[in-house]
């Protein structure tokens, strides 16, 4: 079953724009709702929690969403037409997102290497 092309027309177009709002104004308010009953279960006052969620959410909200929409007119938009889809969201989903992890990887942690097994903790563990 083909879907219709809700671009097609002038009201399929309104309908679309209106989905696209809504959807939109989803993550903002999932984020606005968890930090502000965080910070209530804080005993933190209800006028300082409605003067941060008005001024940093949206403002924080407002300036990922554009970086988002920059990003997708930019960099998306080349790679499709080189590369096409799929190869556009591998290098979206594990090389950009792997790199935006690296602030918070420490390098003075030492990690085992792969495979390898502490037997000593095992053994600590099972003796108490």
């Amino acid at each position: 079953m083909r879907l219709p092309n809700l671009l097609a027309t002038k009201r399929g177009r309104l309908v679309a724009f209106f989905f696209l709002y809504v959807t939109e104004g989803i993550p903002l308010g999932f984020a606005a709702t968890a930090i502000a009953t965080q910070m209530r279960r804080q005993r933190v006052g209800v006028a300082d929690i409605g003067a941060m969620v008005a001024a940093t959410q949206f403002t924080a909200y407002m300036t990922l969403t554009n970086f988002a929409i920059q990003y997708s007119a930019r960099w998306q938009g080349l790679a499709l037409e080189r590369w096409g889809y799929p190869t556009t969201l591998m290098i979206d989903a594990f090389g950009l997102l792997s790199l935006m992890l690296l602030p918070f990887v420490s390098p003075s942690r030492q990690v085992a290497p792969a495979g390898s097994l502490d037997l000593s903790v095992v053994a600590e563990s099972a003796n108490p």
